[in-house]
């Protein structure tokens, strides 16, 4: 995004790139197989989950992705009402 790509196109390289969506990087990572199947009624296997805009948009998101402490499932703040970044130290 950083360099002026949509999401939507994010999500096309990392396909096209093979890098593992989140769920296939965290099944490879505990020794299971990726892929699985999907939700709805009729369940259907896939070798592998792709990526999508939906999925790095809440990554891109998601407060403690991007690097603020949370308490409670809200951010931590300062004095002045701004959210506290985590370090290494915490």
């Amino acid at each position: 995004m950083l360099e002026g790509k949509t999401v939507s196109a994010i999500a096309v390289g990392l396909n096209v790139d093979q890098v593992p969506s989140p769920r296939d990087h965290w099944a490879v990572k505990n020794g299971r197989k990726t892929g699985g199947k999907t939700g709805g009624l009729k369940g259907n296997r896939k070798d592998a989950f792709n990526w999508n805009p939906a999925v790095i948009t809440r990554m891109l998101r998601n407060p403690s992705l991007i690097g603020w402490k949370m308490h409670n499932g809200k951010p931590v703040r300062d004095t002045e009402g701004n959210p506290c970044r985590r370090n290494s130290r915490s």
